[in-house]
């Protein structure tokens, strides 16, 4: 039931006390169900908490477009972004299919 995923993503997000968002690029921009996301759950669950931006692609872009825009889309959001985007470009080969950061600059 889709209620009930979006009441327990609000408890959670409700109870961080801070967010980081992961995002890959679709079609150059943010995805629609980010934003989709946030504009389903009361500003009370994020306001003025401090937020990182992750962003991902498979080509050498890293998904930095879509990166800059979740900044500027969490900053109109009320979040309060941190300045640095972490990028990672080619994903596939800086994290294996377990989930472990195969770059040490990525893990540094």
């Amino acid at each position: 039931d889709r209620r009930k995923q979006l009441l327990g993503i609000m408890k959670v997000m409700d109870e961080a006390e801070g967010l980081i968002l992961v995002t890959g690029e679709f079609n150059l921009r943010l995805p629609a169900t980010v934003t989709l996301l946030f504009e389903s759950l009361p500003q009370s669950v994020y306001f003025g908490k401090p937020c990182a931006v992750v962003c991902y692609s498979p080509g050498v872009s890293s998904g930095r477009r879509a990166g800059i825009q979740a900044r500027a889309f969490l900053g109109e959001m009320s979040c309060l972004t941190i300045g640095t985007i972490l990028a990672l470009p080619q994903v596939h080969l800086t994290i294996d299919s377990e989930g472990n950061c195969e770059k040490e600059e990525v893990k540094n």
